[in-house]
């Protein structure tokens, strides 16, 4: 199993149910060297609305390690800043073209404050460092910025960072489960005429919490939740359904945090 097959793999596997959707990964999988166990294939199936790259590097057959090329590098007279996507537990690399350290700050603006002490040492051209700390990640739906301490401009010597906001499918077939912790940003596509309501627990029949954070939306509607709406506390689960028409394994959003997360 590569890292292209995986990915292949879940795009097959997209909006299969839970059964099913094990079975097709086993035999798929089971041609490839390295195959997607069963183990792999239960935690596969959960993440199938999330995009085929990040599901893969959850199970370990795409690599988080990102090289940047010589428009990417930090220092490089070129037009802009290096913008680049980095989520949580991405390893980013970076190589130096001139001298300077890597100072964060709050906006992407050489005369902005700054945020703690530099990342970096003064290093000289030619100097490589991997990032694996999430030094150089952003949480979902959020950008962070850097400059060099030394020489910073608006179109050279700056690096910006963001992460996609998380995805939500909410409708038939889908019951989404997610990952998005305090602060995360996440995007939720109806796939029906559905509203938004939380829920105490996971059973349809549930008692429900609050009013519905979205009302009734159709098929196509696009809404993005920014003030913690849809994340969850560490080692928290939260569960949302469609008043309307509720199943164990449609029309619900499922949302937790690991018990370990930490958010920049």
């Amino acid at each position: 199993m590569t890292c292209p097959k995986c990915k292949k793999l879940v795009s097959a596997l997209g909006g299969l149910k839970a059964e099913n959707c094990k079975k097709k990964c086993r035999k798929i999988s089971a041609q490839f060297v390295n195959s997607c166990n069963n183990s792999c294939c239960a935690k596969l199936c959960n993440w199938t609305n999330v995009p085929d790259k990040q599901a893969c590097k959850k199970i370990g057959y795409c690599s988080d390690l990102i090289e940047f090329g010589e428009a990417d590098k930090v220092g490089v007279q070129e037009v802009g800043p290096s913008r680049f996507e980095a989520c949580a537990g991405n390893y980013v690399k970076v190589v130096w073209q001139g001298t300077h350290t890597i100072q964060e700050t709050v906006e992407g603006k050489c005369a902005s404050d700054t945020i703690g002490a530099p990342l970096t040492e003064v290093h000289n051209v030619g100097y490589e460092k991997t990032f694996k700390n999430d030094e150089l990640s952003a949480a979902p739906g959020h950008s962070r910025y850097f400059q060099s301490s030394s020489e910073c401009d608006a179109d050279i010597n700056r690096i910006e960072v963001s992460c996609p906001p998380v995805v939500a499918h909410f409708g038939t077939p889908f019951l989404s489960r997610i990952e998005a912790c305090a602060g995360d940003v996440v995007t939720v596509v109806w796939r029906g005429t559905h509203n938004l309501q939380e829920t105490l627990k996971r059973a349809c029949a549930s008692k429900e919490i609050g009013a519905p954070i979205s009302g009734y939306q159709n098929a196509g509607h696009e809404e993005t939740f920014r003030e913690d709406e849809l994340s969850a506390a560490p080692g928290e689960t939260r569960y949302f359904k469609s008043a309307r028409k509720c199943g164990d394994r449609a029309n619900r959003i499922e949302v937790s945090c690991p018990a370990s997360a930490t958010r920049r």
